[in-house]
């Protein structure tokens, strides 16, 4: 292997790496400071981790060339830099729960055939606040499926839809789970207001699952639960 194959092998990998960390940056979720505030920690980690990686790969260039040989013992040490380099995205893609403040995370999945949504259950600790399921079409319009506003750490509860409206999507429909967690006093249930809460399996630490039962069906079977729906909704319409 020459020195220009693994050049660009290695800058490919730090591409990708800066790429996964922009994307762990979250749209503001207003206009006005507060809300830039409220995304200014995630900010600040995404361009100290941007100098680092860029001080790498500079550090990185200089490095190839001075090397005439590329044999084994280069190979394994330029996949262990990139092994290290490669971790700096899961780093920033932890929760990170001020003390005394209201943190928002978000995460999104793209459903591969039309389907239908069975139920819908929020699990989050004692900081959780709240869990939205929203279903964001192809054609761009946004749907609320769920919202439990008032998130209780001792009542898990899963709602099952009812079979006349239970969420009909198609294919390509991206699904958007927004999570709250109140790391304030005026969260009954949280025990220190004024601790950091990272993600952790500990009553004490947090995260932010939604348990959301999802039936995939086929175009055939997608229309013909459409065309029930429809057929419902027009009779109950006719007997109001």
């Amino acid at each position: 292997m020459g020195k220009d194959r693994l050049a660009a092998f290695s800058d490919g990998v730090i591409a990708i790496i800066i790429t996964i960390m922009v994307l762990e940056l979250k749209v503001p979720h207003g206009a006005d400071w507060a809300a830039l505030r409220a995304i200014a920690p995630n900010f600040v980690s995404y361009v100290l981790s941007f100098i680092y990686l860029a001080i790498y790969w500079n550090n990185h260039h200089h490095l190839i060339h001075t090397v005439t040989r590329v044999d084994g013992l280069i190979l394994w040490a330029n996949s262990h830099l990139l092994f290290w380099l490669s971790l700096v995205p899961a780093a920033l893609g932890t929760l990170d729960i001020r003390p005394n403040s209201v943190a928002v995370e978000e995460g999104f999945t793209t459903l591969r055939e039309a389907a239908r949504i069975e139920s819908f259950q929020a699990h989050m600790h004692l900081r959780g606040k709240a869990m939205m399921l929203e279903a964001i079409l192809p054609s761009g319009q946004k749907q609320v499926i769920s919202l439990v506003s008032d998130f209780n750490f001792n009542w898990m509860t899963t709602y099952v839809y009812a079979d006349d409206v239970a969420p009909l999507l198609p294919k390509g429909t991206i699904l958007k789970v927004t999570a709250w967690h109140d790391n304030t006093s005026a969260k009954k249930s949280n025990p220190d207001p004024n601790q950091w809460v990272g993600w952790g399996d500990r009553t004490v630490d947090e995260m932010a699952h939604a348990w959301v039962n999802i039936v995939y069906l086929k175009d055939d079977d997608f229309k013909i639960e459409q065309d029930k729906r429809r057929a419902t909704q027009t009779t109950a319409i006719r007997q109001q």
